[in-house]
């Protein structure tokens, strides 16, 4: 492995690439931490909750990386860009001048791709001005405002800002796969993935968690890129004949060859098709922010014993459940909070009763969000204070109503570990799938093209019947493969959430994020395999040595 680093870093010409990728990627992830002109980012740090704990952001962070959590100038990363693609990859199929374009060789495929380019402008005012609607609504929820301007003007800033962003990132892509290794917008997805990484490890290792359920996780993360890899790296290999060399030597078999096909031909390409479309969904609810409404409401929820002198009793665990219909975030005003720090502790949950958060202490004054219509205070003490205590004296109920309530219903419907999210993703993987696995392997082209090289499959007619065998074999392995992308996909994800870890956490070591990142270090190491090859050098993949020709 050293040497086959210390080789590669000796030919310029792929020490270049990898160093170009390399800066690109570091250009992308600086660019993470620039906000939007307009916004505080250190109340952002401080009081908001968009990157952690909030399960519409968490999933928008696949493909954002992070920058919506800093309301940065890459918030909406490459999802426009992914958003088109999909768009423009369903219109082929049913505008035939589109499927047409794209087979008129470089010409045609340059025009393609700057429709794809002006479709992601007007995707990402899109989705930049219901972001900016979600943060407007977020900004009008908290305590320390993050947006310094007007509403108006942080609208158009953002939008346009949102706009320029997903371009540079649009260009590192394209940049990347020119000039560099790798798929560049692939590059750039793994890239955001990776640096969440070692922030929700850490979360892990730190909380309470217990160590059977740490090393559950782990041994998960292990089994699953070791059976991704040997998913991709299975070919089924189709024999071949060549009519030419038949004639040539006067052998009635001929030099047989293989037409090779991978078990699972579109890669990652369907995981991140169907992850971009359950964004939908959440960036809906991110226009919907806080709700449509806003109640203030008198009410008196306290800990057992409030300033009296009797104490808690030891041992003391006592759960009260605030519950408002309709409502899309409650925000809880602690009048009073003093407690002895360590030993009293009150544990604040949403309604998926994961992640709480907590207060202990002196918290005078205290205002603390919470996500959904139902908000679980656990307190626990060890008994030991005699004028200690807590009291909520209001809360603001920020609702929703109509339809504004069903997009809010629907978008919590399809988070990671709902059953519609399990149903509709898992469907989402085996359409794509064969949706894309057309497109790159058309039976009718690669059929029409063993015909003009005077190649044929045994026993098959040339023509219709190979078109239908090819068509045949494709669909045979593509069923197994997507339903081996949904399991895999769904598998780490149901277990991660049954052992209650972190929803950050959730999030990355589910399938989904460790498919792209293993698909994409895959195809990463087979290009720059190729590279290696060309220059007759040993690979990470494969260790016979390319002779040079005589």
């Amino acid at each position: 492995m050293l040497k086959t680093i210390i080789d590669i870093l000796k030919v310029p010409d792929i020490r270049k690439k990898i160093l170009f990728t390399l800066v690109l990627i570091i250009i992308y992830r600086i660019g993470i931490y620039i906000p939007v002109p307009g916004v505080d980012i250190a109340a952002v740090l401080s009081d908001m909750n968009l990157g952690g704990g909030n399960p519409f952001s968490d999933l928008l962070g696949l493909f954002t990386g992070g920058g919506l959590k800093n309301i940065s100038v890459f918030s909406l990363g490459i999802m426009p860009y992914i958003t088109t693609s999909i768009i423009m990859q369903l219109l082929t199929s049913v505008i035939p001048s589109l499927d047409a374009m794209m087979k008129e060789g470089p010409e045609g495929r340059k025009k393609f791709h700057q429709y794809s380019r002006m479709g992601t402008i007007l995707v990402t005012i899109v989705q930049g001005f219901i972001t900016a609607q979600g943060l407007i609504a977020s900004n009008a929820a908290q305590a320390q405002k993050f947006i310094l301007i007007d509403n108006f003007s942080f609208l158009l800033i953002f939008t346009l800002t949102m706009v320029a962003g997903t371009l540079v990132l649009m260009w590192i892509g394209e940049q990347i796969t020119e000039r560099g290794i790798g798929n560049g917008i692939s590059i750039i997805i793994m890239a955001g993935i990776i640096a969440r990484l070692p922030a929700a490890i850490y979360n892990l290792a730190t909380t309470s968690q217990d160590t059977i359920n740490i090393l559950i996780v782990i041994a998960l993360f292990a089994v699953v890129i070791g059976v991704v890899v040997f998913e991709e790296s299975a070919l089924r290999n189709i024999p071949i004949q060549n009519v030419k060399r038949m004639v040539g030597t006067g052998s009635s078999q001929g030099q047989v060859s293989f037409l090779p096909f991978k078990v699972n031909p579109t890669g990652v390409i369907p995981i991140i098709f169907a992850s971009a479309i359950l964004t939908f969904p959440a960036q809906i609810s991110q226009w919907v922010g806080q709700g449509n409404y806003e109640e203030t409401k008198q009410i008196e929820v306290a800990s057992p014993g409030y300033n009296s002198l009797e104490g808690y009793g030891a041992g003391l665990s006592v759960t009260n459940v605030i519950k408002e219909s309709g409502a899309r975030v409650i925000v809880l005003h602690f009048a009073d909070f003093r407690t002895e720090k360590g030993k009293d502790v009150l544990y604040i949950y949403d309604k998926t009763m994961k992640s709480p958060q907590q207060l202990t202490g002196i918290a005078t004054d205290k205002t603390i969000s919470v996500t959904g219509d139902e908000a679980y205070l656990v307190f626990k003490t060890d008994g030991q204070g005699s004028d200690f205590g807590w009291k909520i004296d209001s809360i603001v109920v920020h609702g929703v109503s109509g339809i504004t309530k069903f997009f809010s219903d629907v978008a919590y419907s399809l988070l990671p570990g709902k059953v519609w999210y399990s149903i509709v993703y898992f469907l989402m993987i085996i359409f794509f799938a064969y949706f894309y696995t057309e497109i790159q392997l058309n039976p009718h082209e690669i059929a029409e093209n063993l015909r003009k090289k005077g190649e044929f499959i045994p026993g098959i007619r040339p023509g219709e019947k190979t078109e239908q065998y090819i068509s045949h074999v494709l669909s045979r392995i593509t069923l197994p493969g997507s339903l081996f992308l949904g399991v895999i996909a769904l598998m780490p994800t149901f277990v991660v959430y049954r052992l209650e870890i972190a929803q950050s956490m959730a999030y990355l070591m589910g399938g989904t994020s460790l498919l792209i990142m293993v698909g994409v270090a895959l195809d990463f190491l087979k290009q720059l395999e190729s590279h290696m090859m060309m220059h007759h050098l040993d690979g990470f993949l494969h260790h016979k040595k390319v002779q040079k020709s005589k």
